[in-house]
């Protein structure tokens, strides 16, 4: 799909990066994988970021506008600390010592995109 964003482009436009680089960047957000057990709905090793993918439609002009679309779950593949504080927070109008506290986190769901990226064009983030 990288090519093909690439080839649609119109006379004096150029893609913001070499297209090498957009796919180094997919490579090395589908590698990422958790790698901590405080994710109560996971499992270590699961993909953080499960799909990465190039469109490039047509608008009813027929102008391209290409897009990367980041699905993710928005957490961190590393240790995220709750487990190590001796007072988390916790659920308010009881003490403490009988309140529920924050020890896990559970997984998010995301949808990150990046519009245009040949240089001058819009972006949104």
């Amino acid at each position: 799909m990288l090519l093909t964003i690439e080839n649609s482009l119109s006379t004096g436009e150029s893609l913001r990066y070499d297209i090498a680089v957009y796919s180094a960047f997919r490579d090395g957000l589908l590698a990422s994988t958790l790698q901590i057990d405080g994710i109560s709905n996971g499992v270590l090793g699961q993909n953080l970021v499960p799909y990465v993918v190039f469109t490039n439609e047509k608008d009813s002009d027929g102008v391209y506008h290409p897009f990367m679309v980041i699905m993710s779950y928005g957490n961190p593949g590393s240790p995220h600390g709750l487990m190590d504080i001796p007072r988390p927070p916790g659920e308010g109008g009881v003490s403490h010592e009988h309140a529920n506290v924050t020890r896990y986190t559970n997984l998010d769901r995301c949808q990150l995109w990046r519009a245009n990226a040949w240089a001058g064009s819009p972006q949104k983030a």
